[in-house]
């Protein structure tokens, strides 16, 4: 285990695309050394590599994450290989789908039942920014569940479950095409404004496109690449009409010809925020603005 972790450290540093593929690769670990591998791989890998495993295991299977999930068909007369993003239909080799049914029975059943308040972001990166600011600023309301990945999710699956479940949930959404087409797919699922939040709206004075990223400052948010990428000499950008998350991600193509780890620095932010009070104003003052219209949200009548 230590080689397989060593190595991964190793690709980590490499300038060169690589392509990484396990043979189930947390078999004869427990159930949460199994939870450790999958995290471990989703924060360390750099973006210019592309992991691919086959498991057997529900731990290894992110039910918030469905679009990680793939069907691979060996197909008859030379065809060859199909891979396919659409999760296995009814009746068609339903063995194959257990992993999957096992953890959404217990991903989701565990989640509804155990959170009082449930805020669905686009991607990893927004789920541990806000985990941080929340865990920080919003100690009145427990058991906030963080999660989702809308910009992945077609379907809108999890904000229509918590729909049809009534249960309090929010959709927080960035300033940019993105996100607009995300609300427009929402409220076809009928999902209404009281349940969404255009972190556009709050901000009325920014008049560029923006992420959660962007109320980061500029110096906070400097301060988290430098300390995740350590072994680089990263320069400081100033904020400007693009979002800052796209400006590291050019500057570390260009300068070091490797990919940029907007999960891995938002992840530095959230540690950085459950050991320590040292948070500038302007990144304070931005969040709990936003965070109180997510209470307001979360806590309106049904």
């Amino acid at each position: 285990m230590l080689s397989f972790y060593s190595t991964i450290q190793n690709e980590r540093a490499s300038a060169l695309t690589t392509i990484i593929l396990l043979d189930n690769p947390a078999l004869d670990l427990h159930v949460d050394g199994q939870r450790d591998i999958k995290k471990f791989l989703e924060e360390s890998i750099a973006n210019n590599a592309q992991v691919i495993y086959v498991t057997h295991s529900p731990a290894m299977v992110d039910v918030f994450k469905l679009e990680q999930i793939r069907k691979v068909e060996l197909k008859s007369d030379n065809i060859g290989t199909k891979i396919h993003n659409s999760i296995v239909k009814e009746g068609d080799h339903l063995d194959i789908l257990e992993p999957l049914r096992s953890a959404i029975g217990s991903n989701i059943g565990y989640s509804l039942i155990a959170s009082n308040y449930n805020i669905l972001v686009e991607g990893m990166a927004d789920k541990y920014l806000l985990e941080g600011f929340t865990n920080k600023f919003l100690n009145e309301m427990d058991n906030i569940v963080i999660n989702g990945s809308l910009a992945e999710d077609r379907e809108c699956v999890l904000a229509r479950v918590y729909k049809g479940l009534k249960l309090p949930f929010v959709a927080i959404l960035d300033n940019d095409s993105s996100g607009r087409g995300i609300v427009n797919k929402l409220k076809a699922h009928k999902i209404t404004d009281d349940e969404i939040v255009m972190i556009g709206n709050i901000f009325p004075d920014k008049q560029h496109e923006f992420s959660l990223a962007d109320l980061v400052s500029e110096n906070e948010y400097y301060e988290a690449v430098k300390a995740t990428y350590s072994e680089r000499e990263v320069e400081k950008i100033p904020k400007s009409n693009h979002k800052i998350e796209n400006l590291y991600e050019k500057q570390f193509k260009d300068k070091f010809s490797i990919g940029f780890s907007k999960v891995r620095v938002a992840l530095t932010i959230k540690m950085k925020l459950q050991t320590t009070d040292a948070i500038d104003s302007e990144t304070r003052d931005n969040f709990i603005k936003l965070i109180k219209d997510i209470q307001i949200k979360l806590t309106a009548p049904l």
